[in-house]
């Protein structure tokens, strides 16, 4: 429920202060019409009066306390994907706003099958750039104090998978960059991963927030937020015989949130109000003096 006031939508309980208020004066002009009246009327509302400047003050302006942190996420759901082996390389873009992914130098998207030499080792990379876009920040009313990356994976093999007899895998993901500017310190998935995980192969793991400080975002969000993660693979075949492998897909859910807090500069239209009201009180209160 809300009611129209001095500085736009007033909830009800503020509507109901507004008449309460408004009665309490009314009783005050009919019944305090001597002094001795008017002196015993002020006294009996001294206490209830107490917390009046504070009601006036976000009544009149329309003003609400702020808020606490509120979250801005955007969602990158991947399609199936594959970390190359073989010497091959290629990056693969996803976006958040619905467009289809796409693949440079190797298609990441596709299969692939290789022989392995005994005794080699086979490895390739895949730059993953995840683009966030949609963010609808107003750097009027909040500030952006800093942004939470969630992630889920399938089979990401972190810890070492068999692969055939004789064969290990060992993948890795590590955020490298931030709308193209190189992290001085790389952030590993690994480093991530939730207490008590012994194995990733074959697992769907949801690993935890990986926090990004304000410091590594960008000064506006208007355009979209890439983050790029760089996957490696590396097959060791520690027999003598060699390996036919088929490279299994990935599968990833990375979900951004971004933390939104009420600007600490106020709005000029804001300052005026301010002012008007902080007059207006302090009127009133030299009246009752």
């Amino acid at each position: 429920m809300a009611v129209v006031g001095f500085g736009g939508i007033i909830d009800a309980p503020r509507a109901r202060a507004v008449l309460t208020l408004t009665c309490r004066l009314n009783f005050l002009n009919d019944f305090g019409s001597t002094p001795q009246n008017r002196k015993k009327v002020f006294m009996a509302m001294k206490q209830n009066l107490r917390p009046l400047p504070l009601i006036l003050l976000t009544t009149v302006l329309g003003l609400t306390p702020p808020l606490g942190a509120t979250p801005n996420a955007l969602s990158i759901d991947a399609p199936s994907f594959i970390i190359p082996l073989g010497g091959q390389s290629g990056t693969l873009d996803l976006y958040s706003d619905g467009r289809p992914p796409e693949t440079t130098g190797f298609n990441s998207l596709g299969r692939q099958q290789l022989t392995v030499l005994g005794n080699s080792v086979s490895s390739g990379s895949l730059t993953l750039n995840l683009h966030f876009t949609g963010f609808s920040v107003d750097p009027q009313a909040f500030e952006v104090g800093g942004a939470s990356l969630r992630a889920t994976l399938l089979d990401m093999d972190f810890t070492g998978g068999q692969s055939g007899t004789g064969g290990m895998l060992h993948e890795s993901a590590v955020l490298s960059s931030i709308n193209g500017v190189p992290l001085s310190t790389l952030m590993s998935f690994l480093d991530y991963l939730p207490a008590g995980t012994h194995r990733t192969d074959n697992q769907l793991l949801t690993l935890d927030p990986i926090l990004l400080n304000r410091s590594m975002l960008p000064a506006s969000f208007g355009d979209s937020l890439t983050l790029s993660f760089t996957l490696t693979a590396t097959l060791v075949n520690s027999s003598s015989r060699p390996m036919a492998v088929f490279n299994s897909p990935e599968h990833l859910v990375s979900d951004l949130s971004l933390t939104l807090v009420p600007a600490t500069v106020p709005e000029p239209s804001t300052w005026v109000l301010l002012g008007l009201g902080g007059l207006w009180l302090g009127v009133a209160i030299r009246r009752r003096r």
